[in-house]
């Protein structure tokens, strides 16, 4: 057991300071924000109440963050300098608007764009952008970053402008199952196979068919699309392939490993997490057996917007939306990269392409 720093002014050193960053996480069961230890940023954010916050309550037992960051370089440094993991970012919890709005707070309170950044989840250099946004004139929520006319949303529009109706995708529901022995379509039939060497009918009849994300930006979910069109939910005996065929198909729409509470309040087009486990021990046991990392994100936005440079640079010109229908090992398919960054335009500008 370490004595407790004194906290008198001109006596810290990296080492007690970093003492005191494990003092607080023991105590409050939590490692420490920096806005932990800046009382008046957490006032000027209008976060906590008139009381005293601990710091002070406590003051000078804590450095302050201006402490911290003198002998440190970043708030997530002084962390793992002292074996604390960072508590989740603002950027993990929150959307583009809430990210944006966050930022300006920070900087009205004072924050570099360094401290921001870290605050919120984001680069400096996110972090400044985030202070230029300005509304979306397409819509009354949206905010745009860089030098975009459309916030996401609108973009991901007037990228699809398709409009699919009701009557049409029931329409082709019936269709497909006609084709195929009474069976509707599950969503993963309506989206590019996980693997390039086997294309899907979807992929090798487009467009005759709709994505599977028409199905419920249009009635809610894939189950309401199923019902509406006079069939139950698809509830097929599984076999172990299909089973990772699924989970492969999930990866490829959403760019990383479907984590079970997220696998199982999607809409039933594919087997229950109860069902996984029966099969595989458990179902991270048989998200390894589909080829995929549990706890890795696949492609994200950061990897593409590398893969895009890299491509760039390798043929003197951004890649296409065809050159990258199928994923390869050196990029992500067209799809994901829409989902990412709302639109193939959208991608190439985070690259600079």
């Amino acid at each position: 057991m370490h004595d407790r720093h004194t906290g008198a002014r001109g006596t810290w050193n990296a080492q007690s300071v970093l003492e005191a960053l494990r003092d607080w996480a023991r105590e409050t069961g939590a490692p420490p924000r920096s806005i932990d230890f800046c009382p008046s940023t957490q006032r000027s954010l209008g976060r906590g109440g008139p009381e005293k916050t601990l710091w002070e309550r406590e003051h000078p037992r804590w450095p302050s963050s201006t402490t911290v960051y003198r002998f440190y370089d970043s708030w997530p440094e002084a962390l793992a300098q002292a074996g604390l993991s960072a508590a989740a970012p603002v950027a993990a919890r929150r959307d583009l608007p809430a990210r944006v709005a966050a930022a300006r707070r920070l900087a009205h309170a004072g924050l570099t764009m360094e401290q921001i950044g870290e605050e919120i989840g984001v680069s400096a250099q996110t972090a400044s952008r985030y202070l230029r946004a300005h509304p979306c004139p397409g819509c009354e929520a949206g905010v745009i970053v860089g030098d975009g006319d459309r916030c996401t949303r609108c973009a991901v529009r007037a990228a699809n402008p398709r409009r699919w109706t009701k009557a049409e995708l029931v329409a082709l529901v019936k269709e497909w199952a006609a084709e195929h022995d009474g069976q509707p379509p599950r969503t993963q039939d309506w989206m590019p196979s996980a693997d390039p060497d086997r294309p899907s009918r979807w992929t090798l009849e487009l467009p005759r068919w709709p994505p599977a994300s028409a199905g419920r930006i249009v009635f809610g979910s894939w189950a309401n699309l199923l019902l509406a069109a006079g069939f139950p939910i698809y509830n097929a005996s599984w076999t172990r392939e299909q089973v990772l065929d699924a989970l492969r198909a999930w990866a490829q729409e959403h760019g990383k490993a479907p984590p079970k509470q997220a696998w199982d309040t999607t809409d039933g087009s594919h087997p229950s997490s109860a069902t996984v486990r029966r099969m595989f021990g458990s179902f991270t046991e048989a998200v390894r057996q589909a080829g995929l990392d549990p706890g890795r994100e696949l492609w994200t936005p950061e990897r593409i917007t590398a893969a895009i440079v890299a491509f760039t640079e390798q043929h003197g010109r951004p890649p296409t939306p065809a050159e990258w229908h199928e994923s390869s090992p050196d990029h992500p398919c067209r799809s994901t990269v829409r989902n990412r960054f709302g639109s193939w335009a959208a991608a190439l500008a985070s690259a600079n392409a």
